[in-house]
């Protein structure tokens, strides 16, 4: 037994744009482009950011990327305010 479609057939895996309604299938014309450890897809009509891809849980080096990151966020964070408090003192020494 056939069963037949009603509507066009489109493919699954088909992005569309909100903002100027381009429609294509996610292997085509669309632009790829990283942004850190995530890729943007960016559509080819308008340069809109279409979807936001993150890299999903085999990738090896994804924890460690996000340990890096937390590990820069912990030590860098106090040093850059201390360091900007200083340069506010305009003295070498501790406020």
């Amino acid at each position: 037994m056939s069963r037949q479609q009603d509507g066009p057939t489109s493919r699954k895996a088909t992005l569309f744009c909100p903002t100027c309604g381009h429609a294509g299938p996610v292997d085509s014309e669309w632009q790829y482009r990283s942004a850190g450890i995530r890729t943007n897809i960016d559509c080819p009509e308008c340069d809109s950011t279409v979807a936001v891809r993150r890299p999903d849980d085999s990738d090896a080096d994804y924890p460690f990327t996000v340990a890096v990151r937390a590990w820069n966020r912990a030590l860098l964070t106090p040093w850059i305010a201390w360091s900007d408090a200083v340069a506010a003192t305009g003295s070498g020494e501790t406020p």
